[in-house]
């Protein structure tokens, strides 16, 4: 347990490559109440995240009150090639880093559990993507819970490839280009706002990332695997400024999409 007592931890040397704090797989860390702040060095491409406040390999973190600035990210989940499956929760956090903010990877088959995060009360900004399931065909099996929330992202808020994923989202605001993206598993919206921002373009197959659609909503099922939306009750609010607030792309043998009103 680390309780920062409203102080600020910097990492002050000068490599581009590191996290302050790694949780392996049978550790667990607890920390709150202060500052995270790299030294401002890292990738130079926003896609690609180098440093990172808190990396954990299987293992459970929890982070209450805490802000973290001048990394490429705040959270680097990575359960690859392990047979361990992390938990993190974030509580009241403010998070704004220059590359995808938040990421993850599963390990697939490597376990029966599943990754796990969940987000309450916090404000995420990245630079790239607030959030981002990563390497959709092996590194799969993710759950991801969002209450109360704000997320943004430059290119998308939320951005999800990898199949069997769930993801929950209530209660929540998110913004970006395109507001939430999903290629892989299932995303149920409940109470929130979701908001595109960019330009408009029609909705069209990339190998890798996504089209950058400007909707607020954007499903492009082309993969392999499903991929789907669920808004569940009468209280969400999905806009876009220049496209469709809810947009669902297929090509034949792939997929499939769908989306659901309950």
């Amino acid at each position: 347990s680390v309780d920062l007592n409203g102080y600020t931890v910097t990492y002050g040397a000068e490599g581009n490559a590191y996290a302050l704090f790694t949780v392996p797989s049978d550790s667990s860390l607890l920390l709150r109440g202060g500052e995270v702040r790299g030294n401002g060095s890292g990738s130079s491409n926003a896609s690609n995240a180098q440093t990172s406040a808190v990396t954990t390999n299987g293992g459970r973190a929890t982070l209450s009150g805490v802000r973290v600035r001048d990394l490429d990210c705040a959270l680097f989940i990575d359960d690859r090639n392990i047979d361990a499956d992390s938990t993190v929760k974030v509580v009241n956090c403010d998070f704004d880093t220059p590359c995808t903010t938040v990421n993850l990877y599963g390990n697939g088959d490597g376990s029966d559990a599943r990754t796990r995060l969940i987000v309450q009360g916090t404000k995420i900004r990245g630079g790239y993507f607030g959030i981002s399931g990563n390497d959709s065909t092996s590194n799969y099996g993710t759950d991801i819970v969002i209450m109360d929330s704000e997320v943004e992202g430059k290119w998308a808020a939320i951005y999800q490839p990898q199949r069997d994923s769930k993801t929950a989202v209530s209660g929540s605001k998110l913004t970006g280009y395109t507001g939430a993206v999903v290629k892989g598993g299932t995303v149920t919206f409940t109470d929130s706002e979701v908001k595109g921002t960019g330009a408009h373009a029609e909705p069209a197959a990339a190998a890798g990332g996504f089209t950058d659609t400007g909707d607020g909503i954007y499903v492009e099922a082309t993969y392999t695997w499903s991929a789907g939306v669920v808004l569940h009750g009468a209280g969400n609010r999905i806009s876009s400024v220049n496209s469709y607030a809810i947009d669902l792309f297929g090509v034949k043998g792939r997929g499939p999409g769908r989306m659901v009103c309950d």
